[in-house]
C-alpha cells in the first residue's frame, strides 16, 4: 500500500446547514477525501466540553456526520489518517495531543 504525504493549511468551522465544513487545499496526492474532515471532527470532539459545546451541538443537530458517512460510502477515501507533530521533529500524535494546548480565538477589539 503506497502512502502519500501532504501539509495542508486550510479551515474548519460551523455551517448552517451541514453543521460543519471547511476546505481542502490539496496540496499533494490523497488529500481530497473523507480524512481531513474526519480529523477535524475527531479533534473537535477532543475538545473539552467547554471549547466545544457550541460546535458539536451545531454538528449533531443538523446530522453532520453523516457527511463523513456518506463520503466513504461513495468511495472518496477512507477516514483512516495520521497526526504528526510538524513542530517536534514529524512524531505521531493523537488527536488529545494536537488540541491539549488549544487556545481559543480572541478577536481584537
Amino acid at each position: 500500500m503506497r502512502s502519500f504525504w501532504a501539509v495542508v493549511l486550510t479551515h474548519f468551522k460551523g455551517h448552517s446547514k451541514g453543521g460543519f465544513g471547511g476546505s481542502s487545499k490539496n496540496i499533494g496526492i490523497g488529500c481530497a477525501d473523507g480524512r481531513i474532515g474526519k480529523a477535524c471532527v475527531d479533534m473537535v470532539y477532543a475538545m473539552t466540553e467547554e471549547e466545544h459545546h457550541a460546535l458539536v451541538e451545531r454538528i449533531e443537530s443538523r446530522h453532520g456526520l453523516r457527511q463523513l458517512s456518506y463520503m466513504k460510502e461513495l468511495g472518496m477515501g477512507n477516514d483512516r489518517y495520521i497526526i504528526i507533530d510538524l513542530d517536534n521533529g514529524g512524531r505521531r500524535i493523537t488527536v488529545g495531543e494536537a488540541v491539549k494546548d488549544l487556545r481559543p480565538f480572541v478577536a481584537e477589539q
